[in-house]
């Protein structure tokens, strides 16, 4: 069975679409990984377009050859050989105009990658983070991309990561998932130290402060310092973040504070006062009120759910 008719197999549903009356088709893994194992290699060769769709899964798309228009709620997006971006679960997105266009998803479940401290990497912020689409000026889009060089060693690592989810021997799940995380790697870095071009320097600004507060949480850190780590004014550190995150600097900064204070709280008996100090809060009560904020709950009850309540919380923007 060919790839393209693999995936329309897969099982789905519809939703509404976001303030219309037309419903987006909604396809999930469950169909995918009937092993229990969430990690796939699709493979497209688009000969006409893909109409606008869903799922539930993260798939990082890397373009091999052709051109077409990436279609998203938040624009169009001619894209080309090279292009590497991220749809995460419940993006509505669709392929038109294609022109001799194949492209590879790697398709995961988000509990699949062990991210370690690969949060610190610009480059990892970058792709994972910020990425899809990032504005330019003038209203535009674009994606991050590949030299020929890097496209082709990523097309090799693919088809080393396809030949292992292809064995039965035991242990090919392990050698799967080394491989992925190997690529996840390989694109971090590449990211990370690439020579960027005008349009995409806010972009990198980010991506370099965000590694940099993966790095420097536990700090008591200041908009000052932020700024001057960014070399630019405090005025344009807050659009850089309201631009590429939709919140403040302090809002971002707690918020990674507060996903590691959440590591803490599961994982050592630490008092709350400790866990808060850890974390980059002077104060245990500011960081009580903080945790209720986005959690639901205090740090206190969040330790004693045993990270039950943890899948339904938002650790997002609030």
């Amino acid at each position: 069975m060919g790839v393209d008719r693999q995936m329309d197999c897969a099982e789905h549903k519809t939703v509404a679409a976001s303030g219309a009356g037309a419903e987006i088709p909604c396809r999930t893994g469950r169909s995918l990984w009937t092993d229990g194992f969430p990690l796939r290699v699709i493979r497209y060769d688009h000969r006409r377009s893909r109409g606008m769709h869903k799922h539930d899964f993260f798939e990082l798309v890397i373009v091999i050859s052709g051109s077409c228009m990436h279609v998203t709620p938040a624009g169009n997006c001619g894209i080309a050989a090279g292009d590497v971006f991220l749809i995460r679960p419940g993006t509505a997105h669709s392929y038109e105009a294609v022109a001799d266009f194949s492209l590879v998803n790697l398709v995961y479940a988000p509990e699949l990658l062990p991210l370690c401290d690969l949060e610190r990497s610009p480059g990892y912020q970058a792709l994972f983070v910020l990425e899809p689409e990032h504005v330019l000026p003038g209203g535009a889009y674009r994606h991050l991309k590949l030299d020929r060089e890097t496209l082709d060693r990523v097309g090799g690592e693919i088809d080393r990561l396809e030949n292992a989810l292809a064995e039965a021997k035991p242990g090919h799940r392990f050698r799967a998932l080394g491989i992925f995380m190997g690529i996840v790697s390989l694109l971090a870095d590449y990211f990370s130290g690439v020579s960027v071009g005008e349009e995409c320097t806010d972009l990198f600004r980010l991506g370099r402060l965000l590694g940099f507060l993966e790095q420097n949480y536990m700090r008591p850190l200041t908009l000052p310092e932020m700024a001057k780590q960014a070399a630019v004014s405090e005025v344009t550190l807050y659009r850089l973040f309201r631009k590429g995150t939709g919140e403040s600097p302090v809002n971002c900064l707690n918020r990674v504070r507060l996903r590691h204070a959440r590591a803490l709280l599961l994982n050592t008996r630490l008092p709350i006062s400790e866990v808060a100090a850890a974390t980059g809060f002077a104060d245990s009560n500011y960081f009580s009120r903080r945790f209720r904020k986005f959690a639901g709950m205090s740090p206190r009850e969040f330790r004693e759910s045993g990270g039950k309540a943890a899948a339904a919380v938002a650790w997002g923007k609030k």
